[in-house]
């Protein structure tokens, strides 16, 4: 043998995995991410082209009441596109950004998404949207189209396909 056959058959052996939990680890992981790639393509053929060709726009709201802070791109963005959506804020390059709420009156959105951290908080952003002097007047409030997602899931994590599919189902419930 050569000492380039010896090397690569060294390489390969360093990438096998032995141990039998190690494998099932793997095999583990291998039927997670199959299963996301499953429940990401089962939304885009329950959406269809229509829903990718003209997104329901989005208000991402995660905070702040002097002024909004909003995801726009990135991973955020990411997924609320894959759930047939589009922030309002898409054409700022960044993953989050604080814009005005003048911004947002003037974008007004088909619905808002808050963005929750612990369960409790949805009801107090609501409200404070709800009677808000910028937001109260927004086409998303007066139509009740308030919407949730977990904020930890948009940062991309294990739940973001779910995630995908449940922002799907609020904003187009008549397929779901």
């Amino acid at each position: 043998k050569s000492d380039k056959d010896s090397s690569n058959e060294d390489a390969k052996s360093l990438l096998e995995i032995n141990d039998p939990e190690e494998k099932a680890a793997v095999e583990a992981a291998k039927k997670k991410v199959q299963a996301m790639k499953d429940t990401l393509q089962k939304v885009k053929d329950t959406l269809g082209d229509e829903a990718y060709e003209n997104p329901v726009t989005v208000f991402a709201y995660d905070s702040g009441e002097d002024a909004p802070f909003t995801a726009c791109q990135g991973m955020p963005g990411d997924i609320i596109k894959l759930a047939g959506g589009i922030s309002i804020f898409d054409d700022i390059e960044a993953g989050w950004a604080t814009p005005s709420w003048e911004e947002v009156v003037e974008r007004d959105p088909d619905v808002i998404l808050i963005l929750e951290y612990t369960g409790g908080d949805v009801a107090d952003k609501k409200e404070f949207l709800e009677t808000n002097e910028f937001t109260k007047d927004l086409r998303a409030v007066k139509e009740g189209k308030i919407y949730s997602a977990c904020c930890s899931d948009m940062q991309g994590s294990a739940g973001s396909a779910e995630a995908v599919k449940e922002i799907a189902k609020q904003l187009y419930p008549d397929k779901f």
